[in-house]
């Protein structure tokens, strides 16, 4: 029988502890399951990235929404949960501002500093975030707000089994889909037609970040 990920985990924190000098141990995930999470669903039973819609590369919560999990003795409370938006590139800028390192500007242009979240699990440091995996194919997170602002959040190969079985629904043929997460992180009900001024400001974000190449806000100066 395989040992389970969290008993892994534990297993490699244990060692980590025990071996090194040092007890900060930062995990995630790549960016959402791979296209055989399809074959394991149909056999298995088993929706890797539920409640998420679809999967890895894709620009819905599936193909980005991933686990992350920080422990920092002096920094994070255990079994503190966050529910701020966050990203995999916010941790250069945490690294930098805790070392006191100043990052030059053509370095992580989109890294915010997670340190005030680990000390405060309410904090907030980020509003925004691009999705983009394939040239010209955008989604944007904006609070609660996700924006995909193209037909489709789909890049990847469909599966209209998977769709069936899960409930995605059919394309609506509409330039762009809009959700609020609050109520529908599956990402069911395109809201696009019922926000049309939320959709224009979101684009109207989403055009500022690639325009100026940057998100993060030490380079706002």
């Amino acid at each position: 029988m395989k040992p389970s990920f969290s008993a892994v985990i534990a297993l490699l924190i244990a060692f980590l502890i025990a071996t090194a000098s040092w007890s900060s141990i930062c995990h995630a995930a790549d960016n959402g399951p791979e296209l055989y999470a399809y074959a394991r669903d149909a056999k298995f039973d088993h929706w890797s990235a539920r409640p998420f819609r679809n999967l890895k590369r894709d620009i819905y919560e599936g193909g980005q929404h991933v686990p992350f999990l920080i422990r920092w003795p002096g920094v994070t409370e255990p079994g503190q949960v966050s529910r701020s938006l966050v990203s995999q590139i916010d941790i250069m800028a945490t690294l930098a501002g805790h070392l006191h390192f100043a990052m030059p500007d053509s370095a992580a242009e989109d890294s915010h500093d997670l340190m005030p979240i680990l000390k405060d699990a309410a904090a907030s440091v980020r509003m925004s975030h691009v999705h983009n995996t394939h040239q010209d194919k955008y989604a944007i997170r904006d609070g609660d707000w996700s924006l995909i602002d193209t037909k489709n959040g789909y890049t990847s190969r469909r599966d209209p089994a998977w769709e069936k079985k899960h409930d995605d629904p059919a394309d609506d043929n509409g330039p762009v889909e809009f959700y609020d997460l609050s109520i529908d992180v599956g990402q069911r009900n395109n809201l696009a037609s019922q926000h049309p001024d939320r959709v224009a400001e979101m684009q109207a974000l989403l055009k500022t970040i690639r325009t100026q190449g940057h998100s993060a806000p030490w380079l706002d100066r």
